[in-house]
């Protein structure tokens, strides 16, 4: 798991700093990102579909590794309770993101008059420079996708540590705490 995670990593670093590389003046962030084409033989993608897929099989699968499982499992009940806290609110906050990029993508449809979604800047709040709306979109939905998968994550830990306070069985990082 560790491997396929740090390699799907390592992939989507590439593909992101290729195509920031290559982008032309007058600079739109994402622009390059959006505007280029991705052939890989049966899928043509856009470079940051391919990040965003890529960067989420990265996420997931260094979470889902044996050794992620351990620390967290290790740590202390405040601590982990914290986590899950921040995770929670990762999915509130991304959330409202999802639904302010989709009204701000048909506004901006609508307004601007164009056939292609693709072209949408958003230049608000006084940017110096402006961002593609297809990237931040796929960045949210991202960001968002990654806060639910931890969510579910987290959960599942919670039920395998109180597995094991069930059977009395030491939980690493509980100082030797028994569930009576």
């Amino acid at each position: 798991m560790n491997l396929f995670s740090i390699g799907f990593g390592l992939t989507s670093i590439f593909v992101l700093v290729y195509y920031v590389v290559r982008a032309p003046a007058p600079y739109v962030i994402g622009q390059s990102l959006v505007s280029a084409e991705i052939n890989l033989g049966i899928l043509q993608l856009k470079p940051i579909t391919l990040f965003m897929y890529l960067s989420f099989l990265s996420y997931t699968l260094g979470l889902s590794s044996p050794i992620s499982k351990q620390r967290l499992l290790g740590i202390g009940e405040q601590k982990f309770e914290s986590l899950y806290v921040v995770a929670w609110f990762m999915v509130l906050v991304s959330g409202f993101e999802v639904l302010y990029q989709i009204v701000l993508w048909s506004a901006s449809l609508t307004v601007q008059g164009l056939q292609n979604p693709d072209i949408i800047v958003n230049w608000w709040p006084a940017n110096p420079y402006a961002i593609n709306v297809v990237f931040a979109s796929k960045l949210i939905v991202l960001i968002f996708g990654v806060s639910c998968f931890s969510v579910d994550y987290m959960r599942r830990v919670r039920n395998t540590r109180e597995r094991m306070r069930d059977r009395m069985l030491p939980v690493p990082g509980d100082r030797g705490t028994f569930r009576t």
